[in-house]
């Protein structure tokens, strides 16, 4: 047999190629990219119904501090219209309220739209920028809650009334007044221990002799007046 016709029966002796197999593998490559890609749309979706997730719970919790927010701005109103009402707190009250309304606004927005954690962050920023300025507008309601101590009278004064004057004490002189000399012009009074008749037990004193803490003052014509300690003292005379 010639060299080429033995290389034909070879050829048609090997067994044919079958070709299922090559579609098999074909087969299983697309399933597998379509179950990777099955994999990645639900990553996709668990990652964005954790997100909406997270940013329901930052909402709820943006809510609650609002509402929080709107009853403290309902007590400072009712503290408000116990006290004076003045233009200043009625135009701070109008512009929180607007303030108010206006992140209500907001917080109902984000339900809707296509809200992030960033837009979250500045709308709290907002809400606590209100909360600092109602805290300033109650203490300032507060402030003038509180009642002012009443003012202090001053007790009407009364004309004093005199007290009469004390009635002088009457003192006895420790000595005798016997009476009035008078020598060389000059008059003098004459005086002696008490009891005492002896004449040399007589002496004369003149204006400003003292005899016993007694200071004659003056000699009238039938008084003398004695200064006792600051205390006048009139003897009559004999």
């Amino acid at each position: 047999m010639a060299p080429e016709e033995r290389r034909v029966a070879d050829r048609r002796a090997q067994p044919k190629k079958s070709p299922a197999l090559p579609i098999a593998f074909g087969a299983a490559f697309v399933l597998l990219a379509v179950w990777g890609g099955v994999q990645q749309w639900q990553i996709g979706r668990l990652s964005s119904a954790q997100q909406d997730k997270r940013l329901e719970l930052q909402i709820k919790g943006v809510n609650e501090h609002l509402a929080l927010v709107d009853e403290e701005l309902t007590g400072i109103v009712d503290r408000q219209k116990q006290v004076l009402q003045r233009s200043d707190f009625e135009s701070a009250h109008a512009a929180l309220t607007r303030q108010f309304e206006t992140l209500k606004k907001q917080v109902e927005s984000l339900r809707s739209d296509d809200s992030t954690a960033r837009d979250l962050l500045a709308l709290t920023a907002q809400i606590e920028t209100l909360q600092t300025g109602m805290d300033a507008l109650g203490k300032r309601v507060a402030a003038l809650s509180v009642p002012k101590p009443p003012a202090q009278t001053q007790p009407v004064s009364r004309p004093s009334q005199k007290k009469p004057a004390p009635k002088p004490v009457v003192l006895t002189p420790p000595f005798d007044v016997v009476g009035i000399e008078v020598r060389g012009g000059e008059r003098f009074l004459s005086i002696a221990p008490i009891g005492s008749t002896r004449l040399d037990q007589i002496s004369l004193i003149r204006p400003g002799d003292v005899r016993q803490s007694w200071r004659l003052e003056r000699i009238g014509s039938s008084t003398a007046e004695f200064d006792v300690r600051g205390t006048e003292q009139v003897v009559f005379l004999r």
